[in-house]
């Protein structure tokens, strides 16, 4: 009888073991799962982050601002007030353009000084613009032609280290550069400068 309730007592502390062993398995299961889980979710979150700052890096790397028919207006250092049209603008950067089509114009003290040229850059908050392709740099009736003329729009002066032809009716003066000051009311040529000039012009 005595063995039998040693039996019966071995029997039951077996069982109380089987049942912690078996409880202890589970969680430990349970824990393993929801720590892969979470992992597998912080590793998506962080693709999805990541793969959303790589889109945005790209998008800020390949923007380009286009603009059709545009035209900028301001005054220069007197106050004068000047507009420079385009067919085609590219923002480059906070104030730097890319220009298509130029065309522009200043005006003052009943004068008028015009631009135009196939392309360019437009600085606007220094009021440089830079020619480019076919340019005409024109006051007072004089024109400045070349490929590349840079004008300084706030002091409606102007210069190129490339060769221009400055042409008045129907004399005409090259050279290899020039610049200009005092409003362009003073120019200097320099560098190989070949004169033509009609007496009747004058």
């Amino acid at each position: 009888m005595v063995n039998l309730l040693r039996l019966r007592q071995r029997l039951k502390i077996i069982k109380y073991l089987l049942l912690i062993v078996s409880a202890s398995a589970l969680a430990f299961i349970v824990y393993e799962f929801s720590s892969q889980e979470n992992n597998l979710k912080g590793s998506t979150i962080t693709q999805i982050t990541n793969t959303g700052a790589d889109k945005a890096n790209k998008t800020n790397k390949d923007y380009d601002l286009r603009i059709n028919k545009t035209m900028f207006e301001g005054t220069t250092s007197d106050l004068s007030p000047y507009q420079i049209a385009a067919d085609i603008v590219h923002k480059i950067d906070n104030d730097l353009y890319k220009l298509s089509s130029i065309k522009g114009i200043c005006f003052w003290d009943n004068d008028q000084l015009k631009v135009t040229a196939l392309s360019g850059f437009f600085n606007q908050s220094t009021g440089f613009i830079t020619l480019q392709n076919n340019v005409i740099f024109e006051r007072d009736g004089i024109k400045f032609i070349g490929d590349k003329i840079e004008v300084n729009i706030s002091n409606k002066n102007a210069c190129s280290d490339n060769k221009i032809n400055l042409i008045y009716k129907n004399s005409i003066i090259r050279a290899d550069s020039f610049t200009t000051e005092k409003s362009s009311s003073i120019i200097h040529m320099k560098g190989n400068v070949e004169t033509v000039v009609d007496i009747a012009d004058f």
